[in-house]
Formats: C-alpha cells, structure tokens, sequence
C-alpha cells in the first residue's frame, strides 16, 4: 500500500500492527513541508518507523536545520504511531525515543538560563571575538538578532530568544551553552584572588595555533616568552585555548604529558620551537633559544600540555591537505606530489589535456603552500621527527620538496635536516 500522499492521522489507522511498524519515513512525514526531516533519516539509511531507535533520533534532531518546531513535528508524528498500535516491541521503542527527545528538550532548563546571564553579567568578550573564530556565522547572527553585543547584555530573555533563533538546532543549542558555561567558569575562577594573582609563562608558538595569530602575538610582544598573570591571560585568551585550560582546571590533569610524549625530551622541543621560528617568521635563533632556554621545565610542561590538547590528536598527515580538495584536485596531488607521477600521465589518467594537468598541478603547489603555513605544518614535522634528518624528497617526492622550501621564510633553518 503506498501512504506517500496519506496524513499521520489516516496511517496510524490501519489494522495491522505490524504494518503500523513498517510504516515508510516519506508516508508519516508530508514530503513538502517536511522535507529537512526526511532527508535527515533517509542519509542514516533509516526507511520505515519501526528503524527508528533513541540512538538514531537524537543524531536526527541534531542535523543542521532541524530546529525546536520540527523536533515538535517528529513528537507529534510519532505520539499518534504509539497510542494506536497493540505491538509492545514498537510502543516500547517508541516511547523511548520520545524519552530521549524530551531528554534533550530539556536541557534548556529555566534555572540555567537564569542563572548564566547573571554570571557573566560584567564579561565584555565580544560575541564576534567568541564566534568569528569558529567560523559560525549562524551563531553569531543568532545572538546579533537577540541584540547581545556582548556576553554582558545577556539576558533570561534575550538569551531564550538566542536558543529559539530560526537557524538554532539541537545540536547548535548545546554549543552555544557549552561556550557560555565556559565563559561563566571562567567567571568564577576569576573571583579566587589566588587563582587570578597566580603568575603564567606563556610560551606563544604553543598556544597560537595558526600563522596570523601567532604573526601578530609575536609583533605585540616583541618575543615568543612572556609572564603574566592568570587573571590577564583567561581575559584576553581565544576561546579554543580557553576551553582546554577550563577543562584541565576542572580535571586538575595539570601534567599529563608524560616523558614518552615529549619527542625526545624538552631540548628538542626547544630546538623545535626554535627552528620553527626561524623557518616560518625569520626570527633569530639565537634570541628563541635564548628565551625558551629561560623558561623553567615546569612551564614547558604546562604550556607542552596544552599544546597537545589545542591539537586534539592531529599530527604531521598529508592526508588531512588531501581530504579538503575536489576530486580531481586530489588525485593529482596524490599522484604526483605523494607518488611522483609525471604531469603527462596524471592528465591522461584524469582525461584532461597536459595543459590543464599542468595547471591542476600548480593550483595544487599555491593550496598546499598556504595549508603548509597557515596549520604550522613545520613545528608538526620537527616535532614528529625529533629534530632528526628527515629528505622530504626522498619520503616523498623532490616536487613535494620544492613546495615546502617555497612556503618557508628562511629555508636554511631546516635545510640541513630536510633539504639535503
């Protein structure tokens, strides 16, 4: 029996129950105005009502673009199937999902929206600051629509309106409240006199984790090394560095990085750094070393642990480079800068003429140089190496060499390790 064109109502009226729990995703949904929502259970693979589980709706209700009122539709969808069917497997399955949906409805509680805005009622971070970042204008947007410039002009009501905006989500909602409650710990370790007065080493290159960033820390400073207190470092911090040192204060996981973890040790951490610098930004490394040598082996620590959490587990993989380009893009940087391919037969392999395999080959040197630079793939491959002797045109290919010699600075500081 075809329900394409059938209302919830008229569906859940027919006899059998165990065509109620066979019952297709597109004949309970209308396929115009529910169209996000089928989509959503269709790219889960998800076909009929009785796939549906707990696990497979929460990853539902957290698919961009299923806001608060079609979480509604898929409640008042399924309430209907529970009420007039007699199979207990379903109904118990059913009502479970309902119970997970509601679960997470009700995260938004009235005492947690009360409460954040009253914690960070004096923090002057800019919205912009917080989300620019991350690269989520829909975020930003949201709250710019509620008037909140700043986490202080929160409100209870401006920030219900925020968790209701039109592009927010599920799965956008809990960001957005996870960021706030980092913001509102970070609030409260700020009112410890002791934790705010504790002095802070901070060791740029391992806390700046793009080359814009650490480009203008380094213009600021005048150096790579600086002191300064807990109170000042939390108050000026980006959000991502933020979040790990709110992670580790509440875990008090201050040293985690243990001996095996540290590339051979805090010398060649230092003689790292150092080279990286020189490389990259044609600092001196006399004046690096110099500095990172005055810094004691329990700052390094500290600043090597949160080093390693910013990077969440990423190491030197070209393969990461590879993943962000077309398809094409992609074969032919893996063919002929991975593999050493000549251009000739990359382009017949591709279809393409040689000249237009010569030009996908180019636009591949520009990205890859760019990605190079900007993810400060150099630190990555000192670090992954050990300061040791690594021929980049022997691992991978001479082509792959002469990109990497073009995106440096200064190719001399690694010349002798990479470029041999």
């Amino acid at each position: 029996m075809d329900y394409e064109n059938n209302e919830v109502e008229d569906a859940v009226r027919i006899e059998s129950n165990n065509a109620i729990g066979t019952l297709r995703i597109n004949g309970l949904f209308d396929y115009s105005s529910d169209r996000t929502i089928i989509d959503a259970f269709e790219k889960l693979r998800i076909w009929t009502a009785r796939e549906i589980t707990p696990r497979i709706v929460i990853q539902v209700i957290q698919t961009p673009g299923i806001g608060p009122a079609k979480v509604q539709r898929i409640i008042d969808v399924l309430t209907p199937l529970i009420q007039n069917s007699q199979d207990t497997v379903l109904v118990h399955q059913l009502d479970q999902v309902l119970v997970r949906i509601h679960g997470f409805e009700n995260s938004v509680t009235e005492q947690r929206v009360t409460n954040l805005p009253v914690m960070l009622a004096k923090d002057e971070t800019t919205v912009a600051d917080i989300f620019s970042d991350m690269r989520q204008p829909g975020l930003l947007n949201a709250f710019r629509s509620a008037a909140v410039e700043k986490l202080s002009d929160l409100t209870p009501e401006k920030l219900v309106l925020v968790l209701r905006g039109r592009s927010i989500g599920i799965k956008r909602r809990d960001q957005i409240l996870e960021i706030l409650d980092d913001y509102a710990q970070r609030a409260l370790l700020l009112t410890s006199p002791k934790i705010a007065a504790t002095p802070v080493t901070v060791i740029a290159p391992l806390l700046t984790t793009t080359h814009r960033e650490l480009s203008e820390e380094i213009e600021r400073r005048n150096g790579i090394v600086y002191t300064t207190t807990c109170s000042d470092f939390l108050t000026s911090a980006r959000y991502s560095v933020l979040r790990v040192l709110i992670h580790r204060q509440s875990t008090r996981d201050q040293n985690s990085v243990g001996q095996e973890n540290l590339y051979g040790g805090l010398p060649t951490w230092i003689q790292a750094i150092s080279r990286f610098l020189e490389a990259d930004f044609g600092l001196s490394r006399e004046q690096t070393m110099g500095e990172l040598q005055a810094v004691s082996d329990q700052a390094l620590i500290e600043n090597i642990n949160t080093y390693h959490a910013l990077q969440q587990g990423k190491t030197f993989d070209l393969n990461a480079f590879e993943k962000t380009l077309l398809p094409n893009r992609a074969v032919s940087f893996r063919q002929g800068m991975i593999e050493g391919q000549s251009t000739t037969d990359i382009a017949k392999q591709l279809g393409l003429s040689r000249n237009r395999g010569y030009q996908s080959m180019a636009a591949n040197d520009v990205a890859f140089s760019r990605y190079w630079q900007k993810n400060q793939l150099t630190l990555h491959l000192l670090l992954a190496t050990k300061c040791e002797s690594f021929n980049i045109s022997e691992h991978y290919t001479p082509r792959l060499a002469k990109v990497v010699q073009k995106s440096l600075k200064d190719e001399d500081a690694v010349a002798d390790l990479w470029f041999s």
